[in-house]
């Protein structure tokens, strides 16, 4: 495969343990533009969004910008990549973006919210995010992957909606 496969969602929906699984499975390599955007910058996530978030988007979408003009990788995105459409307009120029969806209660179930620097205010913060996002999650996805049960179904998913798009040039929604 020439494009990228490049996979967005709310925080805690399964990105970057999906991209790691379809790394194995395509034997493609992946990064995943959070820890690429700590490497560049030498700060945590958390510290850069403690300068302000504008400043965090800004590197980003520089980051997302370099990483969209490769080829054949797995790219696993921050939650808030759809935030900019220059961010999604690179991204999809070279690649096939999939949306991973998932329960805001399997997310809240699952992830240390603490930990994440945008919902560090809990699970009310979760949901008014993916109220906030849905929309731009789907308005860029080519595929849309409900991931609500095991990861191998999901991962599974992801393979069969690749392989369709790529012999049709369309993906249906799973």
């Amino acid at each position: 495969m020439k494009e990228n496969i490049v996979l967005i969602g709310m925080p805690g929906s399964g990105k970057s343990t999906l991209a790691r699984m379809l790394s194995n499975k395509l034997r493609m390599p992946m990064i995943d533009l959070d820890t690429e955007i700590e490497t560049y910058t030498q700060k945590e996530i958390s510290q850069l969004f403690e300068i302000g978030e504008s400043h965090f988007r800004d590197i980003e979408t520089e980051v997302a910008k370099k990483f969209a003009l490769k080829k054949n990788l797995i790219i696993s995105t921050g939650g808030g990549i759809i935030l900019r459409e220059e961010n999604m307009r690179a991204l999809q120029k070279n690649g096939i973006v999939i949306f991973l969806n998932r329960h805001i209660e399997k997310i809240s179930d699952d992830v240390q919210i603490a930990t994440r620097p945008l919902l560090k205010d809990g699970v009310e913060r979760l949901q008014k995010l993916y109220v906030e996002r849905i929309d731009l999650y789907h308005k860029y996805a080519h595929i849309t992957i409900e991931n609500n049960d095991n990861l191998i179904m999901a991962l599974n998913e992801i393979i069969e909606a690749l392989n369709a798009y790529v012999q049709k040039g369309t993906a249906n929604e799973i």
